[in-house]
């Protein structure tokens, strides 16, 4: 393996089979940090992504079981939400999950084995070399992940997120809560930010060819929970809205957690039947540096989507979360203090006024620019060791490491 003359071959797990805005943009971005590597999309399934991805999206199990890997990377995200059931609750095809559910206990364990090679994971979106014997020793990385939730685990579950990730060859987390969930646990990992601060990097724009738009995105169960009626009579009476072009984005579909396209058509009726000549509409765009697009020339941001602010941030846009959920509120205090986080409706003027005065402002544009600058670095330097590694790599390492896995799965 040190003499090594082939292209390295790298699996990039996580859920890219599921029409998620953030998760997808994991994928993308890392690829352009691994162009000396071929790269393998993977995800738990392995569902037909065509007009979203360009890549042929497959699942991860079966390929661990029967491809040997010289490398195995988790792109990011939020680990320790769900089971693989839960997993596959929110993301099969409706046809498909149909029939699941109308499935006996044993015929169900057989849909999800058909389709992911297993009946449970440790994490549907975070692969166990372990489990796979043909890589049971490649090198693994997990990169920008939050992995607090595993606190509300039960004890064996806990020893199992700890027992896989204490086996991680590279470990990097985006929270201050995760980091000090590891070192608790004394694994060796890194603090960064969010990889898709990188994309204005990567994928710089024009700060001049801004558009009049503001950008409006609230996930389903909240925009359920809040009222179409409430949220329009907010956007409507909001007087840094006025006059501007509104889009309403959706940063996923996915089954019972995403965004709402019924929810949000029932909101742009709503502010249309208010202020008939308001320029509303819903923006049909799926494919994710699609909606980067949008985000990088909006006036003004407002949503739940922890990636809908982080791309806004790395563009510099005026942004505002909505109250949704810990996970918002413990990444923005630490990466984006400045502009409005965990916004209540009613006091969402006063909001969108701070976050445009935020944008003028010198030390909020040089963070946004160095939290930008951060995340590429990491990219940078974590690919770059990955690959040496990798180029310097013998058998007897990858044996080695094996070893050290089983030894620590054996403690779980």
């Amino acid at each position: 393996m040190s003499s090594r003359s082939t292209t390295p071959r790298v699996l990039t797990a996580g859920s890219c089979d599921v029409d998620n805005f953030g998760d997808l943009l994991f994928f993308l971005i890392t690829e352009r940090y691994l162009r000396d590597a071929q790269v393998v999309p993977a995800g738990p399934f392995g569902w037909d992504m065509n007009g979203i991805m360009d890549e042929r999206i497959r699942a991860f199990g079966p390929l661990l079981s029967s491809e040997q890997f010289d490398v195995i990377w988790t792109v990011g995200g939020e680990r320790a939400w769900g089971t693989l059931e839960d997993a596959f609750r929110i993301s099969a095809p409706e046809q498909l999950y149909r029939r699941y559910e109308q499935a006996s206990p044993a015929e169900r364990r057989c849909i999800l084995e058909s389709v992911s090679g297993a009946t449970s994971m440790v994490d549907p979106y975070l692969p166990s070399p372990i489990d796979h014997p043909l890589n049971a020793g490649a090198p693994s990385v997990v990169n920008s992940v939050g992995i607090s939730d595993i606190r509300g685990l039960s004890p064996s579950r806990q020893r199992e997120y700890v027992s896989l990730l204490a086996g991680t060859t590279f470990l990097s987390v985006r929270d201050d809560e995760s980091s000090d969930l590891l070192r608790k646990h004394g694994i060796d990992h890194e603090l960064a930010p969010d990889a898709v601060h990188a994309l204005s990097i990567v994928r710089p724009v024009d700060d001049t060819q801004r558009t009049d738009t503001a950008i409006i995105q609230v996930n389903g169960a909240v925009l359920a929970d809040l009222g179409t009626a409430a949220v329009a009579r907010s956007l409507i009476r909001n007087p840094d809205l006025r006059g501007l072009r509104i889009r309403v984005l959706l940063a996923g579909t996915y089954r019972d957690l995403g965004d709402s396209r019924a929810l949000d058509e029932e909101l742009v009726d709503a502010v249309t039947k208010l202020a008939p000549g308001t320029d509303i509409t819903i923006i049909d765009d799926r494919r994710p540096l699609d909606l980067v697009d949008h985000i990088s020339r909006a006036r003004i941001v407002i949503g739940t989507s922890l990636h809908l602010r982080i791309t806004a941030c790395a563009y510099n846009v005026p942004r505002v979360t909505l109250k949704i959920g810990a996970k918002q509120t413990r990444y923005l205090t630490l990466w984006d203090p400045y502009m409005p986080c965990d916004v209540a409706l009613g006091n969402l003027d006063d909001a969108t006024s701070a976050a445009l005065a935020a944008a003028r402002r010198r030390e909020v544009r040089q963070l946004a620019a160095r939290t930008s600058d951060a995340a590429h670095a990491h990219l940078k330097s974590l690919a770059e060791a990955v690959l040496a590694l990798v180029e310097s790599e013998t058998y007897r390492d990858r044996e080695q490491r094996a070893q050290r896995r089983a030894g620590l799965d054996g403690h779980r």
